[in-house]
């Protein structure tokens, strides 16, 4: 069985801390909230030191999406990877990771 390409857990910081693909990226608590609550489409950003371990510049590689123009209606969170690969992940499920009700939430292929 291959394992998913990612997940998301919570930050220490109270935000949400995403890994996909090996890439490590965070979203402050008040980004999260704006994705999760508000239905912003958030970027994702390499975070600096997963990055620099890995070779890699920090950066945007992408960005999340909500299905549905208002957060708390979505259904799923669109991961999207430059150029153009995109994850899934249950929404209802990273609000539970971020309240920390979930431990992890799974982000699985489209």
């Amino acid at each position: 069985m291959t394992p998913p390409p990612g997940y998301v857990r919570s930050s220490t910081e109270g935000g949400l801390r995403i890994v996909i693909e090996g890439n490590e990226c965070t979203l402050d608590p008040q980004t999260a909230a704006d994705l999760l609550y508000r239905g912003y489409q958030v970027p994702l950003c390499r975070y600096a030191p997963s990055a620099a371990r890995h070779g890699f510049d920090p950066g945007e590689i992408g960005h999340i999406t909500p299905s549905a123009p208002d957060g708390a209606e979505a259904e799923h969170l669109i991961l999207t990877i430059h150029p153009g690969r995109a994850y899934l992940a249950l929404a209802g499920e990273v609000r539970e990771v971020l309240t920390r009700t979930r431990d992890i939430c799974k982000v699985v292929g489209e």
